[in-house]
C-alpha cells in the first residue's frame, strides 16, 4: 500500500490529480485511502515531477550565484 510521507508540502496536488479520489486531507497531511486506491502511480509521478522541478530551480539558482563573481571580474 502507498503512503504519504512527512516530506508531503501539503499542497494538495495529490488530491486533485488522484483518478480514483482515494488521496484526501488527513489532520496533519494528506493520507490515501488504501480500499480506494488502484495503485496506478499518479501520486509517485506527481512527486517525482515536482522533485525535478524543485532539483531544476536548486541548480539553477546555485549556478546563477556561483557563476554572478566570475561575471562581474570579466566586465
Amino acid at each position: 500500500a502507498y503512503k504519504i510521507t512527512d516530506s508531503c508540502l501539503k499542497c494538495g496536488t495529490c488530491a486533485g490529480e488522484c483518478p480514483m479520489n482515494a488521496i484526501s486531507e488527513g489532520e496533519d497531511q494528506y493520507v490515501i485511502d488504501a480500499d480506494t486506491c488502484v495503485g496506478c502511480g499518479t501520486l509517485q509521478m506527481l512527486a517525482l515531477f515536482r522533485l525535478l522541478s524543485r532539483s531544476k530551480k536548486i541548480l539553477h539558482d546555485y549556478i546563477r550565484h556561483t557563476a554572478e563573481p566570475f561575471r562581474r571580474m570579466l566586465h
